[in-house]
């Protein structure tokens, strides 16, 4: 059985999941927002739970400025002048419009979106996707066999997806 609620704690909002299966308390904080949540057994009392989030509110406290501290990456748009990461490096966007083609380029230090005349931003959205899909099916056909051989190991197959889970930093 979970059982939920909130609660506010040292001024901090915590969620608190109750959960049967459990035999300690954990304590998560959430990116981008430093969402505080408590998993606790249920034979642990309201006290029990507030007097182990204060104990723990310097850290808590701590973590949640850090996170809201951190730059976050703006809403894309795909238009000129947005700065996009690829392989952890930072390159300015130029984008180029073309009647016949729709491709992304990466040239001497900056990345070139080229679209058709009046592409939208799904349309630009879902060829930078492609793009950075091929990237990194470039990469890993070049480390596969690698990987294979130094592991003793042969996979079936390989799938590039994309996840927005709760590690996705961008906001989109």
């Amino acid at each position: 059985m979970i059982c939920k609620q909130q609660v506010t704690i040292g001024g901090i909002s915590v969620d608190i999941i109750r959960k049967n299966n459990l035999k300690n308390m954990y304590i998560r904080i959430f990116p981008p927002y430093g969402k505080v949540t408590v998993n606790s057994s249920s034979k642990f009392t309201e006290e029990d739970i507030q007097l182990f989030v204060l104990n723990k509110l310097p850290e808590i406290t701590k973590i949640r400025d850090r996170m809201l501290s951190q730059l976050r990456q703006s809403k894309r748009e795909y238009v000129l002048g947005e700065s996009h990461y690829l392989w952890g490096k930072l390159y300015p966007l130029i984008v180029s419009f073309d009647g016949t083609t729709s491709k992304v380029e990466k040239i001497s230090g900056k990345l070139i979106l080229t679209v058709t005349e009046g592409a939208d931003l799904t349309k630009r959205k879902k060829i930078f996707t492609e793009w950075y899909r091929q990237e990194m099916q470039r990469i890993l056909n070049m480390q596969i066999e690698y990987c294979e051989q130094e592991r003793g190991i042969c996979a079936n197959e390989y799938r590039i997806r994309l996840l927005a889970g709760r590690w996705n930093l961008f906001q989109e």
